[in-house]
């Protein structure tokens, strides 16, 4: 009677255990949801509010995806929410699965001062992630010639290929950038370089009849 009396008391206190343990993971996953909403909505004052009590590390799952407060806000591109984030902690190399780095949001925007601010404070600039491709090629993808040309005057991997993604100079022509496209070349990118299921930078020119493109990647063939 004596040990059902103890196991029924382990049983209940392991009950009790993992009951706060689930209440404790749903507090931190709203507080952390209310921060990503402050972020979105660009309100630094409540974001500065909602730090002292939020871990800045946290992650949420969105209808897009999961996203962390420091990828959100540099999708956004919100230079004081990225510098508050980081004051209170926020940790420049942590992405979750299925979401891009920091530095990767950042550069969706030709905003070289919030890119600099990132890799000072230790973002990896050439970290592959499959599905994103590196942070050269989302810039170049989208065209932003500012940034581009900062992340190789920083070491960034002008040839990198990401399996599913690419290379920089197959994204620049598929979207037609032609400016980055020779910014590509004169720093060593490779016109003939394949990439599984991307074909290479010539298909891309030609299937959307680039002359430009076309002629620039002639030159440096």
């Amino acid at each position: 009677m004596k040990k059902i009396r103890i196991f029924s008391s382990i049983v209940l206190f392991l009950l009790g255990a993992l009951s706060v343990k689930s209440q404790t993971s749903r507090t931190a996953g709203d507080s952390c949801k209310t921060l990503l909403t402050a972020i979105k909505e660009n309100e630094p004052k409540k974001v500065v509010q909602l730090l002292e009590t939020t871990n800045p590390n946290c992650s949420c799952e969105l209808k897009n995806g999961p996203r962390t407060p420091l990828v959100l806000a540099g999708r956004i591109g919100n230079f004081d929410i990225v510098r508050e984030l980081i004051d209170a902690g926020a940790d420049v190399t942590f992405h979750v699965d299925r979401d891009e780095t920091p530095l990767m949001a950042a550069v969706l925007h030709d905003n070289v001062a919030l890119a600099q601010y990132l890799i000072k404070k230790g973002a990896k600039i050439n970290k592959e992630l499959s599905g994103d491709g590196t942070a050269l090629l989302i810039a170049s993808r989208e065209g932003n010639l500012k940034v581009v040309s900062y992340l190789i005057e920083n070491g960034a991997k002008v040839n990198a290929l990401v399996i599913g993604d690419g290379t920089a100079l197959i994204q620049a022509t598929k979207n037609g950038h032609s400016k980055v496209v020779e910014l590509l070349l004169k720093n060593g990118a490779d016109p003939k370089l394949e990439a599984q299921g991307d074909e290479n930078p010539m298909y891309h020119a030609l299937a959307s009849n680039n002359k430009t493109i076309i002629s620039l990647l002639k030159k440096y063939q």
